[in-house]
């Protein structure tokens, strides 16, 4: 019984979590299912990372390539639009 009524309560919160960022997720567009290949593809397509950083790369070495940079996403597109300026920390 204990269990089951965690669960509930669990079932609960989540309604109450999900009706309370509703209004949130109506202004967020997306092109493609989230997590799909599609979706990091049409992300990222013209943005340039690709002559930014190598499949082999480490954490400090992509760091130190993108720090030069800030992020948006492009409000007509949804796409992730790299800039230069103050950026990434």
């Amino acid at each position: 019984h204990l269990l089951s009524s965690l669960m509930i309560l669990i079932g609960i919160t989540g309604l109450i979590v999900h009706a309370l960022h509703a209004r949130s997720r109506r202004k967020l567009w997306l092109t493609s299912p989230p997590g799909s290949i599609a979706s990091i593809v049409s992300l990222t397509s013209r943005s340039g990372f690709g002559e930014l950083l190598l499949p082999y790369d480490d954490e400090s070495r992509m760091r130190s390539r993108l720090s030069g940079f800030k992020f948006r996403l492009d409000q007509r597109t949804g796409a992730i639009v790299a800039e230069e300026g103050s950026g990434f920390d």
